[in-house]
């Protein structure tokens, strides 16, 4: 909570200050831009983490629970995927990662890039 406000101090300050106002208020509304994002990036990560654990709970030790599913996919969402966690169903492992990977990391980071640089022209 304190960390907030100090940050939300330091924001307000900038918004003020001559040469750092534009800046800052377009860190505001950029933010105010992602929220939707991180949420339909939250939605696919429980989706695929439901799908997974569905999937793989009694075939892996990486999918034995939701929360530990999360994690996984979580992985997966960084660039940490090992296609050696699943034993038995290794193909449709592999293909439904790739699926995630697709959809997670080129096609949401697209939608990212074009809400920023579409909020950035809005703003110059």
């Amino acid at each position: 909570m304190l960390i907030s406000l100090i940050c939300l101090r330091i924001l307000t300050y900038m918004m003020l200050n001559s040469r750092t106002g534009s800046m800052a208020y377009m860190a505001v509304l950029i933010i105010e831009d992602i929220l939707p994002y991180l949420v339909v990036l939250g939605s696919v990560i429980f989706s695929f983490t439901v799908i997974f654990f569905g999937l793989f709970y009694d075939k892996s030790d990486r999918f034995v629970s939701l929360q530990i599913s999360f994690r996984t996919v979580f992985d997966f969402t960084i660039g940490n995927v090992l296609f050696t966690i699943y034993e038995e169903w290794e193909l449709l492992g592999m293909y439904i990662t790739i699926i995630y990977a697709i959809i997670s990391t080129i096609a949401l980071l697209n939608i990212l890039i074009a809400v920023l640089s579409a909020k950035f022209d809005e703003v110059n």
